[in-house]
Protein backbone atom coordinates (compact mmCIF):
# COMPACT_ATOMS: atom_id res chain seq x y z
CA UNK A 1 0.00 0.00 0.00
CA UNK A 2 2.78 2.42 0.93
CA UNK A 3 4.59 1.62 -2.30
CA UNK A 4 1.40 2.36 -4.23
CA UNK A 5 1.10 5.79 -2.62
CA UNK A 6 4.75 6.46 -3.42
CA UNK A 7 4.20 5.60 -7.09
CA UNK A 8 1.20 7.94 -7.28
CA UNK A 9 3.24 10.70 -5.62
CA UNK A 10 6.12 10.20 -8.06
CA UNK A 11 3.74 10.23 -11.04
CA UNK A 12 2.10 13.45 -9.86
CA UNK A 13 5.49 15.11 -9.34
CA UNK A 14 6.55 14.11 -12.86
CA UNK A 15 3.34 15.60 -14.31
CA UNK A 16 3.97 18.76 -12.28
CA UNK A 17 7.50 18.92 -13.61
CA UNK A 18 6.31 18.38 -17.20
CA UNK A 19 3.88 21.29 -16.92
CA UNK A 20 6.56 23.59 -15.54
CA UNK A 21 9.01 22.45 -18.23
CA UNK A 22 6.57 23.18 -21.05
CA UNK A 23 5.82 26.64 -19.62
CA UNK A 24 9.58 27.28 -19.53
CA UNK A 25 9.89 26.12 -23.16
CA UNK A 26 7.08 28.43 -24.30
CA UNK A 27 8.44 31.48 -22.51
CA UNK A 28 11.96 30.79 -23.77
CA UNK A 29 10.63 30.55 -27.33
CA UNK A 30 9.15 34.01 -26.94
CA UNK A 31 12.52 35.33 -25.81
CA UNK A 32 14.16 34.12 -29.03
CA UNK A 33 11.70 36.18 -31.06
CA UNK A 34 12.69 39.31 -29.13
CA UNK A 35 16.36 38.42 -29.73
CA UNK A 36 15.78 38.06 -33.46
CA UNK A 37 13.89 41.37 -33.55
CA UNK A 38 16.75 43.14 -31.76
CA UNK A 39 19.31 41.59 -34.13
CA UNK A 40 17.39 42.66 -37.23
CA UNK A 41 17.25 46.29 -36.16
CA UNK A 42 20.83 47.22 -35.28
CA UNK A 43 24.51 46.55 -35.88
CA UNK A 44 26.81 44.64 -33.50
CA UNK A 45 23.59 43.33 -32.04
CA UNK A 46 24.77 40.03 -30.52
CA UNK A 47 27.08 41.51 -27.89
CA UNK A 48 24.82 44.51 -27.32
CA UNK A 49 21.81 42.32 -26.56
CA UNK A 50 23.86 40.07 -24.31
CA UNK A 51 25.01 43.09 -22.29
CA UNK A 52 21.72 45.01 -22.22
CA UNK A 53 19.48 42.05 -21.36
CA UNK A 54 21.68 40.92 -18.48
CA UNK A 55 21.90 44.41 -17.02
CA UNK A 56 18.10 44.44 -17.03
CA UNK A 57 17.93 40.98 -15.44
CA UNK A 58 20.47 42.01 -12.79
CA UNK A 59 18.33 45.05 -11.91
CA UNK A 60 15.20 42.88 -11.70
CA UNK A 61 17.10 40.34 -9.59
CA UNK A 62 18.42 43.03 -7.24
CA UNK A 63 14.90 44.43 -6.75
CA UNK A 64 13.42 40.98 -6.11
CA UNK A 65 16.25 39.57 -3.99
CA UNK A 66 15.28 41.23 -0.66
CA UNK A 67 11.92 39.43 -0.82
CA UNK A 68 13.69 36.06 -1.04
CA UNK A 69 16.82 36.76 0.99
CA UNK A 70 17.14 33.74 3.26
CA UNK A 71 18.67 33.16 6.64
CA UNK A 72 21.54 31.23 5.10
CA UNK A 73 25.26 31.41 5.61
CA UNK A 74 27.62 32.28 2.78
CA UNK A 75 29.03 28.85 2.03
CA UNK A 76 31.21 27.74 -0.86
CA UNK A 77 29.01 24.68 -1.52
CA UNK A 78 26.25 26.89 -2.99
CA UNK A 79 28.35 29.91 -4.04
CA UNK A 80 30.54 27.77 -6.32
CA UNK A 81 27.67 26.42 -8.47
CA UNK A 82 26.21 29.95 -8.73
CA UNK A 83 29.50 31.22 -10.15
CA UNK A 84 29.95 28.26 -12.52
CA UNK A 85 26.31 28.43 -13.62
CA UNK A 86 26.66 32.12 -14.51
CA UNK A 87 30.00 31.83 -16.32
CA UNK A 88 29.10 28.75 -18.37
CA UNK A 89 25.71 30.24 -19.19
CA UNK A 90 27.17 33.53 -20.44
CA UNK A 91 29.59 31.73 -22.74
CA UNK A 92 26.73 29.60 -24.09
CA UNK A 93 24.48 32.63 -24.44
CA UNK A 94 27.11 34.50 -26.40
CA UNK A 95 27.44 31.58 -28.81
CA UNK A 96 23.65 31.39 -29.05
CA UNK A 97 23.41 35.01 -30.16
CA UNK A 98 26.06 34.38 -32.80
CA UNK A 99 23.92 31.58 -34.22
CA UNK A 100 20.75 33.69 -34.10
CA UNK A 101 22.53 36.33 -36.16
CA UNK A 102 23.32 33.67 -38.78
CA UNK A 103 19.92 31.96 -39.00
CA UNK A 104 16.26 32.26 -38.04
CA UNK A 105 15.11 31.32 -34.54
CA UNK A 106 12.91 28.50 -35.88
CA UNK A 107 16.01 26.83 -37.37
CA UNK A 108 18.35 27.44 -34.43
CA UNK A 109 16.03 26.53 -31.58
CA UNK A 110 15.43 22.89 -32.67
CA UNK A 111 19.16 22.21 -32.87
CA UNK A 112 19.49 22.95 -29.17
CA UNK A 113 17.89 19.54 -28.58
CA UNK A 114 21.35 18.09 -29.22
CA UNK A 115 22.15 19.40 -25.76
CA UNK A 116 20.07 16.56 -24.32
CA UNK A 117 22.51 13.97 -25.65
CA UNK A 118 25.52 15.97 -24.46
CA UNK A 119 23.94 16.38 -21.04
CA UNK A 120 23.08 12.67 -20.73
CA UNK A 121 26.71 11.72 -21.37
CA UNK A 122 28.09 14.47 -19.13
CA UNK A 123 25.76 13.44 -16.30
CA UNK A 124 26.87 9.84 -16.63
CA UNK A 125 30.56 10.69 -17.05
CA UNK A 126 31.02 13.48 -14.49
CA UNK A 127 28.37 12.67 -11.87
CA UNK A 128 27.95 8.93 -12.40
CA UNK A 129 24.16 9.03 -12.72
CA UNK A 130 23.10 6.15 -15.01
CA UNK A 131 20.06 6.15 -17.31
CA UNK A 132 17.94 3.06 -17.96
CA UNK A 133 16.96 1.87 -21.45
CA UNK A 134 13.70 3.83 -21.52
CA UNK A 135 15.48 7.04 -20.57
CA UNK A 136 18.13 6.50 -23.25
CA UNK A 137 15.30 5.82 -25.70
CA UNK A 138 13.84 9.20 -24.79
CA UNK A 139 17.23 10.86 -25.31
CA UNK A 140 17.60 9.16 -28.71
CA UNK A 141 14.09 10.13 -29.85
CA UNK A 142 14.77 13.72 -28.82
CA UNK A 143 17.89 13.77 -30.97
CA UNK A 144 16.04 12.27 -33.96
CA UNK A 145 13.30 14.85 -33.58
CA UNK A 146 15.88 17.64 -33.50
CA UNK A 147 17.42 16.56 -36.80
CA UNK A 148 14.02 16.13 -38.47
CA UNK A 149 13.13 19.65 -37.34
CA UNK A 150 16.33 21.18 -38.67
CA UNK A 151 16.73 19.43 -41.96
CA UNK A 152 13.07 19.87 -42.78
CA UNK A 153 13.47 23.60 -43.31
CA UNK A 154 16.35 24.46 -45.58
CA UNK A 155 20.07 24.79 -44.99
CA UNK A 156 21.93 26.33 -42.12
CA UNK A 157 25.43 27.82 -42.22
CA UNK A 158 28.49 26.10 -40.77
CA UNK A 159 29.02 29.09 -38.48
CA UNK A 160 25.54 28.69 -37.02
CA UNK A 161 25.99 24.93 -36.49
CA UNK A 162 29.35 25.34 -34.73
CA UNK A 163 27.95 28.14 -32.57
CA UNK A 164 24.95 26.03 -31.57
CA UNK A 165 27.10 23.01 -30.66
CA UNK A 166 29.32 25.22 -28.51
CA UNK A 167 26.25 26.74 -26.88
CA UNK A 168 24.91 23.23 -26.17
CA UNK A 169 28.09 22.24 -24.35
CA UNK A 170 28.26 25.32 -22.13
CA UNK A 171 24.51 25.32 -21.51
CA UNK A 172 24.83 21.69 -20.38
CA UNK A 173 27.57 22.54 -17.89
CA UNK A 174 25.51 25.47 -16.65
CA UNK A 175 22.39 23.31 -16.26
CA UNK A 176 24.28 20.74 -14.22
CA UNK A 177 25.35 23.49 -11.83
CA UNK A 178 21.76 24.81 -11.65
CA UNK A 179 20.62 21.44 -10.33
CA UNK A 180 23.52 21.27 -7.86
CA UNK A 181 22.83 24.84 -6.68
CA UNK A 182 19.08 24.38 -6.16
CA UNK A 183 19.49 21.01 -4.44
CA UNK A 184 22.10 22.53 -2.12
CA UNK A 185 19.90 25.53 -1.31
CA UNK A 186 16.93 23.22 -0.69
CA UNK A 187 18.89 21.90 2.28
CA UNK A 188 18.29 25.29 3.92
CA UNK A 189 15.18 26.70 2.17
CA UNK A 190 11.85 25.66 0.71
CA UNK A 191 11.96 24.65 -2.96
CA UNK A 192 10.48 27.87 -4.38
CA UNK A 193 12.55 30.11 -2.08
CA UNK A 194 15.64 28.23 -3.26
CA UNK A 195 14.58 28.66 -6.90
CA UNK A 196 13.88 32.41 -6.69
CA UNK A 197 17.00 33.04 -4.63
CA UNK A 198 19.11 31.01 -7.09
CA UNK A 199 17.70 32.84 -10.13
CA UNK A 200 18.25 36.26 -8.54
CA UNK A 201 21.82 35.50 -7.47
CA UNK A 202 22.74 33.98 -10.83
CA UNK A 203 21.49 36.90 -12.92
CA UNK A 204 22.82 39.57 -10.58
CA UNK A 205 26.23 37.97 -11.08
CA UNK A 206 25.66 37.81 -14.85
CA UNK A 207 24.77 41.50 -14.87
CA UNK A 208 27.86 42.42 -12.86
CA UNK A 209 30.01 40.55 -15.37
CA UNK A 210 28.29 42.01 -18.45
CA UNK A 211 27.62 45.57 -17.23
CA UNK A 212 31.12 47.07 -17.60
CA UNK A 213 31.29 45.97 -21.22
CA UNK A 214 28.60 48.52 -22.13
CA UNK A 215 31.28 51.18 -21.74
CA UNK A 216 33.65 49.60 -24.26
CA UNK A 217 31.55 47.69 -26.80
CA UNK A 218 31.10 49.61 -30.04
CA UNK A 219 27.68 51.30 -30.47
CA UNK A 220 26.43 49.97 -27.13
CA UNK A 221 24.19 52.56 -25.46
CA UNK A 222 21.61 53.03 -22.71
CA UNK A 223 18.74 52.98 -25.21
CA UNK A 224 19.57 49.28 -25.75
CA UNK A 225 17.95 48.64 -22.36
CA UNK A 226 14.46 49.19 -23.74
CA UNK A 227 12.36 47.66 -26.50
CA UNK A 228 13.29 44.14 -27.68
CA UNK A 229 16.12 43.82 -25.15
CA UNK A 230 13.68 44.47 -22.30
CA UNK A 231 11.23 41.96 -23.77
CA UNK A 232 13.99 39.38 -24.11
CA UNK A 233 15.20 39.94 -20.54
CA UNK A 234 11.76 39.62 -18.96
CA UNK A 235 10.68 36.53 -20.93
CA UNK A 236 14.05 34.85 -20.43
CA UNK A 237 14.10 35.44 -16.68
CA UNK A 238 10.55 34.12 -16.29
CA UNK A 239 11.55 31.06 -18.32
CA UNK A 240 14.52 30.48 -16.03
CA UNK A 241 12.33 30.48 -12.91
CA UNK A 242 10.26 27.68 -14.41
CA UNK A 243 13.34 25.90 -15.74
CA UNK A 244 15.09 25.94 -12.34
CA UNK A 245 11.89 24.47 -10.87
CA UNK A 246 11.74 21.79 -13.57
CA UNK A 247 15.34 20.71 -12.92
CA UNK A 248 14.61 20.57 -9.21
CA UNK A 249 11.62 18.27 -9.70
CA UNK A 250 12.46 15.95 -12.62
CA UNK A 251 16.22 16.37 -12.99
CA UNK A 252 18.49 18.02 -15.52
CA UNK A 253 18.27 15.52 -18.40
CA UNK A 254 14.48 15.14 -18.36
CA UNK A 255 14.13 18.89 -17.88
CA UNK A 256 16.12 19.40 -21.06
CA UNK A 257 13.96 16.94 -22.99
CA UNK A 258 10.95 19.01 -21.96
CA UNK A 259 12.83 22.18 -22.84
CA UNK A 260 13.42 20.77 -26.34
CA UNK A 261 9.74 21.31 -27.06
CA UNK A 262 10.65 24.97 -27.54
CA UNK A 263 11.63 23.92 -31.07
CA UNK A 264 8.03 23.02 -31.91
CA UNK A 265 6.77 26.07 -30.05
CA UNK A 266 9.22 28.37 -31.85
CA UNK A 267 8.07 26.99 -35.20
CA UNK A 268 4.43 27.65 -34.40
CA UNK A 269 5.21 31.17 -33.17
CA UNK A 270 7.31 31.73 -36.31
CA UNK A 271 4.37 30.75 -38.53
CA UNK A 272 2.11 33.24 -36.75
CA UNK A 273 4.72 36.02 -37.05
CA UNK A 274 5.33 35.31 -40.75
CA UNK A 275 1.57 35.38 -41.46
CA UNK A 276 1.41 38.78 -39.76
CA UNK A 277 3.89 40.03 -42.37
CA UNK A 278 6.98 40.35 -40.15
CA UNK A 279 9.27 38.54 -42.59
CA UNK A 280 12.34 40.40 -41.28
CA UNK A 281 11.94 38.29 -38.11
CA UNK A 282 10.71 34.98 -39.55
CA UNK A 283 10.49 33.89 -43.19
CA UNK A 284 7.35 32.23 -44.53
CA UNK A 285 7.36 28.44 -44.06
CA UNK A 286 5.96 26.18 -46.85
CA UNK A 287 3.17 23.84 -45.79
CA UNK A 288 5.22 20.73 -46.61
CA UNK A 289 7.99 21.79 -44.25
CA UNK A 290 5.49 22.71 -41.55
CA UNK A 291 3.93 19.21 -41.70
CA UNK A 292 7.35 17.57 -41.55
CA UNK A 293 8.21 19.57 -38.47
CA UNK A 294 4.93 18.61 -36.82
CA UNK A 295 5.93 14.97 -37.31
CA UNK A 296 9.16 15.79 -35.53
CA UNK A 297 7.03 17.21 -32.72
CA UNK A 298 5.31 13.83 -32.32
CA UNK A 299 8.73 12.19 -32.07
CA UNK A 300 9.73 14.61 -29.33
CA UNK A 301 6.45 13.98 -27.52
CA UNK A 302 7.28 10.27 -27.61
CA UNK A 303 10.67 11.14 -26.13
CA UNK A 304 8.97 12.89 -23.20
CA UNK A 305 6.71 9.90 -22.57
CA UNK A 306 9.55 7.36 -22.84
CA UNK A 307 11.80 9.23 -20.44
CA UNK A 308 8.90 9.77 -18.03
CA UNK A 309 8.13 6.06 -17.86
CA UNK A 310 11.82 5.34 -17.49
CA UNK A 311 12.01 7.82 -14.62
CA UNK A 312 9.11 6.12 -12.86
CA UNK A 313 10.57 2.64 -13.33
CA UNK A 314 13.93 3.75 -11.93
CA UNK A 315 12.20 4.60 -8.65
Amino acid sequence: MIFGFYEVFQANMIIYGIILGLVAAFTQSLSYIFARKFSSGCTNSNVRLLIASHIIMAIVGAIALPFFWPAIEWEWNWIRPVILCAVYYLVGQGLMFVSLKSAEASKISPLLSIKVVMLAFLTWWLIGTPLNYLQWTGVGLCLIGAFVLNFGGGGISRRAIISVLGACLFYSLSDMNITIMVKTLEGHLSRWDAIFFGVCMTYILCGLICGPFMLVVKESKLSDLKGPAFGFAVTWMIAMVFLFATFSIVGTVYGNILQSMRGIISIRIGVVIARMGHHHIEAHMPRKIFIRRLIAGLIMTAAIVAFGYGDLSSH
